[in-house]
């Protein structure tokens, strides 16, 4: 799970709340409440923004990253976030047809129709 929270009143890695608004305060335990509660560790330790942590990167699987960093950009006033995970990529799609080489298992079908 991952996103900009928008919880600066979080003190990451530790999950420790303070200051803001009691309203900010709620919001933020409620946050660190469910990634406990669905054995989350946030991952992200650089600031993204400024000298806060606002985007965040959950997961239930911490040995399955090898690589996370923030690094600042000229598009957004939020650091880039890169995670490189140990996954190994799957190939989801398969065509079982009897197609030579080039031709493509969309051929036959009809798009207008749909």
């Amino acid at each position: 799970m991952c996103g900009d929270f928008n919880f600066p009143h979080i003190k990451w890695p530790k999950g420790i709340v303070f200051g803001g608004t009691s309203e900010k305060q709620v919001q933020a335990r409620a946050l660190k409440k469910h990634s406990d509660r669905e054995f989350l560790s946030q991952q992200i330790r650089q600031p993204t923004r400024q000298n806060n942590i606002l985007d965040l990167f959950f997961t239930n699987n911490p040995a399955s990253i090898s690589l996370h960093r923030a690094e600042n950009n000229i598009f957004s006033d939020h650091n880039l976030i890169i995670i490189n995970t140990t996954y190994k990529r799957k190939s989801t799609l398969r065509y079982e047809g009897n197609s030579s080489a080039g031709s493509s298992p969309f051929k036959a079908y009809n798009f207008y129709t749909v």
